[in-house]
């Protein structure tokens, strides 16, 4: 994974190479097993899968398409041993443990941040209305 991220934003989830060019139907198809929503807000499409592998890690993500069908952000949060996400099992000191996760993961596979390249960016951020922690990478 880290070459093709760093070379052209690709990256393997669950044996499949998902890059900026992917398109909706063939990331429909190549994680059909693990897609348990789609949505499309105001042209925007949004498919979320659970429980998906990146360097045998396990993920839930989301992959958000612009209006003209450009794979513009994929969205991973790091799934601990048997974790379901649920609102029920939030807890604050487990998103900062799940918050380091995905800063060691990164680290370990791309070196230290900044992640910024030529296609886009990789980010660790929170969302300051759910307060969940995820990986973001970001194709400009």
């Amino acid at each position: 994974m880290m070459n093709s991220i760093k070379d052209f934003g690709g990256i393997t989830i669950s044996d499949n190479l998902i890059d900026p060019t992917s398109t909706p139907n063939a990331i429909r198809n190549a994680l059909k097993s693990w897609l348990v929503s789609e949505e499309i807000v105001n042209g925007w499409l949004s498919m979320n899968f659970s429980g998906v592998s990146v360097d045998k890690h396990r993920f839930n993500s989301r992959m958000i398409f612009s209006p003209q069908g450009k794979l513009t952000f994929i969205v991973l949060t790091f799934l601990f041993e048997n974790e379901v996400l649920k609102w029920e099992n939030w807890r604050d000191d487990l998103e900062r443990e799940r918050d380091d996760e995905h800063s060691k993961f990164l680290e370990k596979l791309l070196g230290t941040p900044p992640y910024n390249y030529k296609w886009g960016v990789i980010e660790i951020g929170t969302d300051k209305m759910s307060g969940g922690t995820s990986i973001t990478i970001r194709y400009t």
